[in-house]
């Protein structure tokens, strides 16, 4: 089996249930106390009020002018809330949040959880926690108490583990954008793909006033696109229109039917046929739900 057929096979076990990788680029801060739900949902783009125990969704933190400072999927636990973040990349979730604590019951902290990924459902484990969907808008974010039983639970059940990078391909082929690789720290939601994370029938959030202006009143400078071929594509490839070199390949991944990728191209580029540095044509993947 080359290399290929290999990433392919693990991608596919993990997109099935069958496998699941320990997801350990991602940092876990526990937000508890009677105010949690409220607070949070004040200060965060999404609608979090209405998650219950076990449920979760992809949210963010925007500066005042609707510029991302985090990107996070908050999970909804029977303690509270979990907050779930790249490391080292954006603002750090809890420092960012201390300062507005002021008088609410709310208590921020770093948890040790380590973070399991699949798309299974997990066995009843006391000792587990889990929200769906995971990060990646599929399957389930498991934060148990012992990384190792866990594990060994899993493998009982019939799952392989895989590695981290496999984890990633299954991110590209969903077509789901990744900060600090699709986009960068400083990015408007509507230019990194991530309008849904943004609940625009509630109240206030952090960020709101300028991202109804950009939505009211204009357009971001660059989008991120999800397009797939019949031919190898790399991260950092060029990607054109009309003969003209309008963007790059920002991840890229191998699959049964081609390869999927994620390219940033300019607004002007945005419904334009893309094609590959070659002239070979990119097809735009259609959006999920």
């Amino acid at each position: 089996m080359d290399e290929r057929d290999r990433r392919i096979g693990e991608a596919e076990a993990l997109a099935t249930g069958r496998a699941f990788t320990v997801t350990s680029h991602l940092q876990v801060v526990e937000v508890r106390g009677d105010d949690a739900p409220t607070w949070l949902h004040d200060l965060l783009t999404a609608d979090i009020v209405s998650l219950v125990p076990g449920t979760a969704c992809r949210s963010l933190l925007l500066t005042p002018t609707g510029r991302i400072r985090a990107d996070l999927t908050v999970g909804r636990v029977q303690a509270g809330f979990a907050l779930l973040q790249e490391r080292d990349i954006g603002d750090d979730i809890a420092a960012a949040l201390r300062p507005y604590v002021l008088s609410a019951r709310v208590e921020l902290r770093p948890s040790t959880h380590v973070v399991i990924t699949t798309c299974a459902e997990p066995a009843t484990r006391s000792s587990s926690v889990d929200v769906a969907p995971s990060h990646l808008g599929v399957g389930r974010d498991l934060l148990p108490d012992d990384l190792a039983e866990a594990g060994a639970a899993l493998t009982a059940e019939g799952a392989v583990k895989v590695d981290l990078e496999r984890l990633d391909d299954l991110r590209v082929r969903l077509g789901c954008p990744r900060i600090g690789v699709d986009f960068e720290p400083g990015a408007l939601p509507a230019e990194a793909g991530l309008d849904s994370t943004i609940d625009v029938d509630k109240g206030c959030f952090l960020g709101q006033e300028s991202v109804a202006k950009v939505r009211r009143l204009g357009h971001p400078p660059s989008v991120v696109r999800h397009v797939r071929a019949d031919h190898e594509l790399v991260a950092g490839d060029q990607v054109r229109a009309e003969d003209v070199q309008v963007g790059r390949v920002t991840s890229a991944a191998p699959s049964p039917a081609g390869w999927f990728a994620l390219v940033r191209v300019p607004w002007a580029a945005a419904a334009s046929q893309l094609r590959a540095s070659d002239g070979r044509v990119l097809l735009d993947v259609p959006t999920r739900g």
